[in-house]
């Protein structure tokens, strides 16, 4: 069995080893996770998962000296990600490093490699996100109220903590020409279904923390530039994480709403990385469309499959869904790569150095956006019409625009996968 272990020291004593997605195949869109048990005083162990642009949240329990779990009738097609606690009657430890994989139906399976990357048995090919990071990255949209708010979910891969700002912005967007700005954000961040930080104005809290990062919201926007106004409003939160699975929730104080940006910067250079941020909420038109920005390290070109999944959140009962997005992409203000349905190629695609795959490519990396949810299920509620581009790209700053054919709008998911 070749499996990656990711390493951490838990609480009482722990040496959690979390194995993950091991023995090499995934079928009837199930993920096997196994990990070592090298305690002897648990009472068990608790399975968490996050999918994309979800909660982190416990889904099950084994007993003592169980030491696998098996996580079935997933819908296919999706990036799941899992931790491992242990917990006795003195309470739970610390989780276990993350691993992620794509829940594929039964076409091949993916085995972790040494380096912690998933590869696919039958291809060769990476259908999960890689140990490689991003250097920093953020969400621009809409910020409404019930399940309308935005909600950004972010890994940390590696075996050592990472300290992380995490911020929300909305009045000082008006600087920048934005109209109606969120104007005063309320941030949370979430482990699992615990609030384990939140903030409403950043200088109430951590002020002189944050303003010793160089990031604080009150940073002109332009070098000798003027204090961006309101900016003491603004929120942020400054902490630092165990690798694993966290979400970052923004929304309106007294059920405000406008246009928020949600923001994740690394703070610290330990070996822990941020790997991935999905995020989920209402597109509009014009300004109000859902932007989200990134940045790729170091100096090699790596690959990716971007998605704008729209219709087929109603499969998991999400209301007002967008009935038909459409994707870009951009480097600077120069649009590089488009796609309105995943499997028509786009013109442009075809344009300069920055030719897209096929959709017969993406269908071999796992990440079909019409599998089927659940085995034997029916195809994903109007699949054809969400959008994808599979491109390599060069380090640097890139945005991804997601918008609505036709100016229409609705609640959609945004979501990034290193496939290299």
């Amino acid at each position: 069995m070749n499996c990656a272990r990711f390493l951490h020291q838990g609480a009482f004593g722990f040496l959690l080893v979390l194995v993950g997605i091991c023995d090499g195949r995934l079928e009837a869109a199930s993920l096997n996770l196994s990990w070592t048990d090298r305690s002897d005083n648990e009472n068990g162990f608790a399975i968490e998962r996050m999918a994309p642009g979800g909660i982190l949240a416990q889904i099950a329990t084994v007993g003592a000296n169980i030491t696998a779990y098996t996580d079935a009738n997933l819908p296919s097609g999706l990036n799941y990600c899992y931790i491992v606690r242990s917990f006795n009657v003195a309470g739970i430890s610390d989780a276990s490093n993350v691993v992620c994989g794509v829940a594929n139906d039964a076409s091949g399976g993916i085995t972790p490699n040494g380096n912690g990357d998933a590869e696919n048995d039958s291809s060769g090919s990476v259908t999960n996100l890689s140990s490689d990071g991003l250097d920093s990255s953020s969400t621009r949209g809409a910020v409404l109220t019930g399940d309308n708010v935005m909600i950004a979910g972010f890994i940390i891969s590696g075996d050592s903590p990472k300290t992380m700002l995490i911020r929300a912005r909305g009045p000082t967007l008006a600087d920048l020409g934005v109209p109606d700005v969120l104007r005063d954000p309320f941030l949370r961040i979430f482990s699992g279904q615990t609030v384990i930080a939140q903030n409403d104005n950043w200088r109430d809290t951590q002020e002189q923390a944050v303003v010793a990062t160089g990031l604080d919201p009150c940073q002109p926007f332009d070098v000798g530039g003027s204090t961006p106004k309101e900016c003491s409003r603004e929120s942020a939160v400054l902490l630092t994480l165990n690798p694993g699975a966290y979400t970052a929730i923004v929304s309106g104080v007294a059920g405000e709403t406008g246009i928020g940006l949600v923001e994740i910067y690394e703070v610290d250079n330990t070996s822990s990385r941020l790997v991935n941020m999905s995020t989920r909420g209402r597109v509009g038109t014009n300004d109000n469309v859902m932007i989200e920005g990134f940045i790729i390290e170091g100096s090699a070109a790596r690959t990716f499959v971007l998605r704008a999944r729209g219709p087929s959140l109603a499969d998991f009962g999400v209301n007002g869904v967008l009935q038909d997005p459409v994707l870009q992409l951009y480097s600077g203000q120069t649009v590089i790569a488009r796609n309105n349905d995943w499997q028509t190629a786009d013109l442009l695609c075809g344009t300069g150095s920055s030719s897209c795959g096929l959709a017969s490519q993406i269908v071999n990396l796992g990440l079909s956006l019409c599998q089927p949810f659940s085995t034997g299920g029916p195809t994903p509620t109007g699949c054809s019409r969400e959008s994808a581009i599979l491109i390599t790209l060069n380090p640097g700053a890139y945005t991804a625009i997601v918008s609505g054919a036709g100016g229409a709008s609705g609640v959609a998911l945004v979501e990034l996968f290193t496939v290299d």
